[in-house]
């Protein structure tokens, strides 16, 4: 079965289903296509995936649904930031911080939404379209960064480098990684099957 990903946090959920869903169905070869939504999308709608998981976020209609796991915005700080010491984050206490933001659809306008919201804007040290490399400017101190919550975060950058993560308090774009794929298109019982061990294996966190 052939399976999207939306980019942003295939390196925590791919791995798991890659080595998990073959132990449990013996036979069903899956491939994979990392992406972003647009590139997602369209391979859903050219028969080109059966389903791909993403965020369930400013989707267009036309697709059907299932939830994997509840995600929300988390505060990646240095560990001598000044909010470091609390245990959750009010994210109008941000707004004059170094911003380090990670430049993805739709990720950026929602957190810029937020801001809005308050009233408020983010003072942007950086705009990255690479999440490796954002949490590495964090863990060298350079900045804060806003990143949706993923099963089994490390809170290490990709030197090595310490990173803490607090939750926003009130909290901010509540949402949830979904299965979806074309409402005129029936889902194959491999494809339910696997968006089961996802469900199953990703839910709790």
């Amino acid at each position: 079965m052939k399976l999207g990903c939306y980019s942003t946090f295939a390196a925590y959920v791919v791995p798991a289903i890659l080595d998990g869903f073959p132990r449990e169905h013996p036979g069903v070869d899956v491939s994979i296509m990392i992406g972003t939504n647009e590139e997602l999308l369209s391979a859903l709608q050219g028969g080109r995936l059966d389903v791909a998981l993403v965020y369930d976020v400013s989707l267009p209609a036309g697709y059907r649904k299932r939830r994997i796991y509840e995600t929300e915005l988390e505060v990646h700080l240095h560990p001598e930031h000044p909010l470091a010491t609390v245990p959750s984050i009010d994210l109008a206490d941000l707004a004059s911080e170094p911003y380090i933001q990670f430049d993805a659809t739709p990720g950026t306008a929602n957190v810029m939404d937020a801001f809005s919201a308050l009233g408020l804007a983010p003072t942007i040290e950086a705009r990255i379209s690479d999440i490796g490399l954002v949490q590495a400017l964090v863990g060298r101190g350079l900045g804060y960064s806003l990143l949706m919550s993923r099963p089994s975060a490390a809170r290490t950058s990709v030197e090595g480098r310490p990173l803490l993560i607090r939750p926003l308090d009130p909290p901010v774009t509540q949402s949830h990684v979904v299965g979806i794929w074309p409402e005129d298109m029936e889902l194959t019982q491999r494809a339910s099957a696997l968006l089961d061990f996802a469900e199953e294996r990703f839910g709790g966190n």
